[in-house]
């Protein structure tokens, strides 16, 4: 079971990159209204940020990657919910667990593995540590909301 989600979590997360990307050459006009003064947002699509400095299958296949890191530990430490009494807890550890892996992608940390450069040159740059590890856990819990939903309506947990 946790192999299906993880793999789910691999799509789910590089969906939503897509998603952004295509927000950001205007194919996608609902995405630009609701996140399109974001910050972080901003940061991506600028030129010359993190969407012009990868292809789009690069931009997502290394979220992907980074989504199912992070719901690998979460899932270590703690079981996909399967009603609303277990969605708390798990989003909450989603929250730390998806912070804390943008340590190791984010440069500026020393627990960095230096395997996101790119990443680190636009888009933790702009943000900074802390504004970053908060975006970080963002993602993730939209990521395991949306998750969470596909579990209830589609049946895959």
């Amino acid at each position: 079971m946790a192999c299906k989600l993880l793999v789910i979590t691999f799509f789910v997360t590089a969906l939503f990159d897509l998603l952004l990307q295509l927000a950001k050459y205007g194919k996608m006009p609902i995405i630009e209204y609701i996140v399109g003064k974001s910050d972080w947002y901003l940061s991506l699509t600028k030129d010359g940020g993190y969407f012009d400095r990868h292809t789009p299958l690069a931009a997502a296949l290394l979220a992907g990657l980074a989504g199912f890191a992070a719901q690998a530990i979460i899932l270590k430490i703690l079981a996909f919910p399967n009603n609303l009494q277990e969605l708390f807890p798990f989003i909450v550890v989603t929250f730390v667990v998806s912070a804390l892996v943008g340590l190791l992608m984010n440069d500026a940390w020393p627990t960095s593995t230096r395997l996101f450069p790119i990443l680190s040159d636009t888009y933790y740059k702009d943000l900074g540590k802390i504004r970053s590890m908060v975006t970080d856990g963002y993602s993730g819990i939209v990521v395991n909301g949306t998750m969470f939903l596909l579990s209830k309506f589609l049946k895959i947990s």
